[in-house]
């Protein structure tokens, strides 16, 4: 085991990038997909270098009218999400 798999336990600092890390990583990166993030992209959504995004987060681009009458014609609007570089979304926010 490397050092830095060791420490991605202990809560020393590590970097996720090492090699055996990333070799598992990958097996099980398509059931991460499937079951991690959501993104409801009617229009962009926009995400800096080195954001960290946790799981069970939702990001969405879309709205609905306050007035009754304009969501029971199914009337929605749509607003790009921008998420600036080096941010962190925590888990389930």
């Amino acid at each position: 085991m490397s050092e830095m798999k060791e420490k991605m336990h202990t809560g020393d600092l590590y970097l996720p990038g090492d090699e055996e890390i990333v070799k598992e990583q990958a097996v099980y990166q398509d059931k991460l997909c499937e079951y991690n993030l959501t993104c409801v992209d009617d229009t962009h959504i926009y995400v800096g270098d080195y954001t960290m995004i946790g799981p069970n987060v939702t990001i969405a681009t879309a709205g609905h009218p306050i007035l009754p009458e304009l969501r029971e014609k199914l009337y929605q609007y749509n607003m790009p999400v921008h998420i600036g570089r080096n941010c962190w979304i925590g888990a389930g926010q």
